[in-house]
């Protein structure tokens, strides 16, 4: 009977006069197989039939039509396609991941994690926690470069706390820059294990870029005025080092130089 309800319900919202036909064929088919007198509804009486139909009734207008097995995914998705055009396979893919394991409630919790009954490896945090420290590293390799151009991207309560990045005069804000970034990258190296693809490529790049940090320390916390170079010698090595190791990790790649 709540087949029928909600196909009845349905009806009117097919795409077309065919689709809206069919639905509602289905519904009546049924509705008719529900309240058969061969069936335990069919032997009621009046009053009990009209009370379940409208308790039934009530429950249906609460379902939602989802082909998903974890609430809300096709609603959130299907609203991106209306506003942003069709979603291609690999979008859809991401937002779906993005939907499931990303967005969480008020109470910390994920869509598969409230369906699965078990908590997952947050790999969206950490792997945001990669990217804050590929910027990190960004900002204090080019920080010469950047005040040419008129930019600064250290936050103004650093600067009140270890003076302005002065080639020379910088080395208590670089270490405690170099420690944030070496921080983030603890935190985001777990994500890279997670990936379903990628994940040499990742290590890779993280172990790549975290040797700009070892670089600036090597060359005196900014000594000199420029923007810091791995040397392509340093850089070829690691690369071969990842690429020889059977399990390549950042941690390990930057161990071997």
């Amino acid at each position: 009977m709540l087949a029928g309800l909600y196909w009845q319900r349905q009806a009117s919202r097919g795409r077309d006069t065919e689709q809206r036909q069919q639905r509602r064929a289905l519904a009546e088919r049924l509705l008719r197989a529900a309240w058969s007198a061969a069936g335990a509804l069919g032997r009621l009486a009046e009053a009990q039939r009209a009370e379940v139909a409208r308790v039934a009734a009530e429950a249906v207008a609460l379902f939602v039509r989802s082909s998903s097995c974890v609430e809300g995914r096709n609603g959130r998705l299907s609203l991106h396609h209306h506003g942003q055009g069709r979603l291609g396979e690999r979008k859809l893919k991401a937002l779906t991941v993005l939907h499931n394991y990303g967005v969480k409630r008020p109470d910390g919790t994920t869509a598969a994690q409230r369906f699965f009954g078990v908590e997952h490896p947050d790999c969206a945090s950490k792997m945001a926690s990669l990217g804050r420290a590929f910027q990190r590293t960004n900002i204090v390799r080019d920080i010469d470069e950047d005040h040419e151009h008129g930019r600064l991207y250290i936050a103004s309560s650093t600067i009140e706390r270890f003076g302005f990045p002065s080639p020379g005069k910088r080395e208590a804000l670089l270490l405690d820059q170099i420690a944030r970034a070496d921080a983030l990258y603890e935190q985001g190296l777990g994500a890279i294990a997670l990936l379903s693809r990628g994940r040499r490529g990742m290590a890779l790049s993280a172990a790549l870029y975290r040797e700009i940090l070892r670089q600036i320390e090597r060359e005196g916390y900014g000594r000199n005025r420029g923007r810091v170079l791995v040397p392509g010698w340093r850089r070829r090595l690691l690369i071969a080092k990842h690429r020889l190791s059977p399990n390549p990790s950042p941690r390990h790649a930057a161990a071997l130089l």
